[in-house]
């Protein structure tokens, strides 16, 4: 998990089974703290479709990964 808010990211990383980097999940340098370069999925919730997208983006362009975006958008949907 990836977050600005320093409590948010502790939250999650107390109660789930999840890693938490605090930084902008779009950017490649904080991806790379985050272990996206060993990881198979990354799953990108924010609360807005283009950010999500553009995490989906770095991560499918520099490590490879799986991806999925929360899209609310349904202009965003490719059938």
């Amino acid at each position: 998990m990836s977050d600005k808010n320093a409590k948010k990211v502790q939250y999650i990383t107390d109660n789930l089974d999840a890693m938490g980097v605090i930084g902008n999940g779009a950017c490649r340098s904080t991806q790379i703290e985050a272990g996206v370069d060993s990881t198979d999925l990354l799953i990108a919730v924010t609360g807005t479709d283009e950010v999500n997208l553009l995490c989906c983006l770095v991560a499918k362009k520099s490590a490879n990964c799986r991806t999925i975006a929360r899209l609310k958008n349904p202009d965003y949907n490719i059938d």
